[in-house]
């Protein structure tokens, strides 16, 4: 159970931390923990930096799947997000994003989801996030 108290930075981030909680007992008969910004992922841009993952699912076989949830994404975070991709080939992160369909700027024709696609990332959008889906 995460603590519904914690400060997040944004409703999307408390709506998923409701999502998770309640279904926090399929988790725990499946051995499955869900920890909120837990965990320090390291990548490099330019200097040595560190991510923290707004969510981070932990697997019984010791696999990590990390969630990165997004209302608005910033061309700044596209960027430390391909940054993590470069220097973390095998890394687990899902988008979980308000509006997968959003442009990643006026003039492009390029989605989120279309983004996440290019650098080898999993999304999906919160009406359809599911936390159960991951723990087969």
């Amino acid at each position: 159970m995460i603590d519904n108290k914690r400060k997040t930075h944004s409703g999307l981030e408390d709506r998923i931390i409701e999502h998770i909680n309640e279904n926090n007992e399929k988790l725990k008969e499946q051995g499955i923990e869900v920890d909120y910004e837990c965990e320090k992922i390291k990548y490099t841009q330019v200097l040595n930096r560190k991510y923290t993952p707004d969510f981070t699912l932990y697997l019984k076989n010791g696999e990590e799947i990390h969630f990165e949830t997004k209302g608005y994404w910033r061309t700044s975070d596209r960027m430390k997000h391909k940054a993590i991709k470069l220097c973390n080939k095998d890394i687990n992160i899902v988008f979980v994003f308000q509006n997968p369909n959003n442009k990643i700027s006026k003039k492009s024709k390029t989605t989120y989801a279309d983004y996440c696609d290019k650098l080898g990332y999993k999304w999906v959008s919160e009406k359809d996030f599911n936390i159960l889906d991951y723990i087969s």
